[in-house]
């Protein structure tokens, strides 16, 4: 007989939050994911230091769904 181990993998559980960013550069750097828009860093000088983390998803910006956006697109427009 065999022995079979498994798990099951279950997804993180996600927490929606509001952010409001003031106008200009936001000095965030954006990747496109199977998910939709994440941020990938954030320069230590970004006005959205600890309120946005690496591995959050952009999910929608002034209320437009992102969540099919490239990363290209999101930099358009918050650029």
């Amino acid at each position: 007989s065999k022995t079979v181990a498994s798990f099951i993998d279950e997804q993180p559980t996600r927490v929606r939050k509001e952010v409001f960013a003031p106008a200009g550069k936001l000095g965030i750097v954006v990747d496109t994911s199977n998910d939709g828009p994440i941020i990938h860093s954030i320069n230590g000088d970004s006005p959205l230091v600890g309120q946005v983390f690496p591995g959050d998803y952009i999910t929608a910006i002034d209320g437009e769904d992102t969540s099919n956006w490239s990363a290209y697109n999101v930099t358009k427009l918050v650029a």
